[in-house]
This record gives structure tokens, C-alpha cells and sequence, in this order.
């Protein structure tokens, strides 16, 4: 048993999430779940399916906005791994976190009330590709290897729900609709905003 662990046995029952290993255990299964449940791949998932819709010059269009989409994730990625020893771990991951359910509401409201707004969503599609990188895309491990010794059981968790995520994804998207499934991963958000924003500790310099 660790220090922090002998400390955590004296520690009020509702003190924030990251003393006992048992809750260090808890938050971060809890990122690797929002992480997948973010909406993250869904989002890359109707990209695709919009650029599928369209056809002839427009397509090119669509084409080149997916591909900068792309690229913007992977710029954005390691502008916040740059920065994530300037500033709070526990700040990057909930301003993401909002931007993410900013983004899923707004792809809901459209997909419901205006689907034929293609490039607007492509935008909105950006928009939550950079809250994920932001926050799960640097962080989930960066957080999970400061949190715990052994990542063993969270890195399976975390493998298994990306192969059903893979499995599901597109078939949900069909079944439910993009409405449907990016207002659930909004609720999922807000209950992880929650969650990680009162259970979550700041993990830098400890």
C-alpha cells in the first residue's frame, strides 16, 4: 500500500477522486469511457457517410474539408501536448470536454432541423475534433499513467471499447440516426462533466 493510500484511509468518504487506488482505479476507467463515448469517431463516421451523399464537383469540395478536418485533429493534438505542462491537466480536459458537447448539440440541431447544411457540419465536425484534442486525445493516457501505477486493466478497457465502437459505429449511425446518437453523446458528456469535474484531481508536478 502506497502513502497515498494510507492517507486515503483516513479521508472523508466524498474527498475528490485520485487518493486510494480503488478511486484512482474508478476515474480512470471513467476517462477511457468518455473518451469513447464522446462521440469522437461517430463524428468521423458521418463525415464520411456525408461525403458518401454527394457527388461530382461538390464532392471534391467535401473531400478536401474532410482531409483538413483530418489534419486539423493532428495539429491541434500536439499543440495541446506542447502545452499541457504550461497549464492544468484537469483544465485542458474540461474546456474540451465542453467544446465536445457544444459540438455534439449543434450536429443534433442540424442533422434534426437543416441535414441538407452539409459544410456546416463538416464545421461542427471540426469544432469536435478539437475539443477531443483538447482533452481525451493528449490526455486519456497522459492522465491514466499519473493516476496509476499499473494501467494494465484500464489500457484493456480502453481497446475493447474501440473495437466495439469500430464494430457499432456505422451501424448505429444508420439505425438510430445522427440526431439520435449525437444527442445521447451529449448527455453522456454532460454526465461526464460532472463526473470528471468532481472527481477528477490535478495530476501536474504531484
Amino acid at each position: 500500500m502506497d502513502s497515498e493510500d494510507l492517507l486515503a484511509q483516513d479521508a472523508p468518504p466524498c474527498e475528490p477522486v485520485g487518493e486510494s487506488a480503488r478511486k484512482r482505479f474508478a476515474v480512470v476507467c471513467g476517462i477511457i469511457l468518455f473518451n469513447q463515448l464522446s462521440g469522437s469517431s461517430t463524428s468521423l463516421a458521418l463525415g464520411q457517410y456525408l461525403f458518401a451523399q454527394v457527388s461530382g464537383p461538390e464532392a471534391e469540395g467535401v473531400g478536401w474539408a474532410f482531409t483538413k478536418i483530418a489534419f486539423l485533429q493532428v495539429v491541434v493534438t500536439f499543440l495541446a501536448g506542447q502545452l499541457l505542462d504550461k497549464f492544468t491537466r484537469r483544465s485542458f480536459m474540461l474546456e474540451g470536454m465542453r467544446v465536445i458537447l457544444v459540438a455534439n448539440l449543434l450536429l443534433a440541431l442540424i442533422e434534426f432541423a437543416a441535414p441538407e447544411l452539409k459544410y456546416l457540419e463538416y464545421l461542427v465536425i471540426a469544432l469536435h475534433m478539437i475539443g477531443f484534442s483538447l482533452s481525451f486525445g493528449p490526455l486519456s493516457f497522459v492522465l491514466a499513467t499519473e493516476l496509476m501505477h499499473d494501467i494494465t486493466y484500464p489500457t484493456m478497457l480502453f481497446w475493447v471499447l474501440i473495437f466495439a465502437s469500430g464494430l457499432s459505429g456505422d451501424v448505429l449511425l444508420v439505425r438510430y440516426g445522427a440526431a439520435a446518437l449525437f444527442l445521447f453523446f451529449a448527455g453522456v458528456t454532460v454526465v461526464g462533466l460532472f463526473y470528471l469535474g468532481g472527481y477528477l484531481v490535478e495530476t501536474k508536478d504531484r
